[in-house]
């Protein structure tokens, strides 16, 4: 799980500020779910999908100091849009 989370976060790096629908960003968006999935599991993943409060929850996850953010703010910001743009794309969210 390292490995994958330390490939997609370059991967993630080399994109950013690529528009979100392009193909390349909507892969890395699959992959990045489905490592996800693997990670926590499906039923997790369906309880965050459904909580209105998710924005909030990754704001206070932000502010933690127990693992600093590879990602610049403009990055962390396009991923946001790009993993928004996805769900969204997918039925996940509205």
């Amino acid at each position: 799980m390292d490995r994958e989370w330390v490939r997609l976060t370059k991967k993630a790096k080399q994109l950013a500020g690529t528009p979100v629908d392009h193909p390349e960003v909507e892969a890395l968006m699959e992959q990045y779910m489905n490592a996800t999935l693997t990670f926590v599991g499906p039923d997790t993943m369906q309880m965050l999908g459904r909580l209105e409060q998710v924005e909030e929850m990754v704001r206070e996850a932000e502010t933690c100091n127990w693992m600093p953010s590879p990602f610049t703010k403009e990055e962390e910001q396009w991923l946001h849009q790009a993993m928004e743009h996805y769900m969204v794309k997918k039925g996940l969210i509205e």
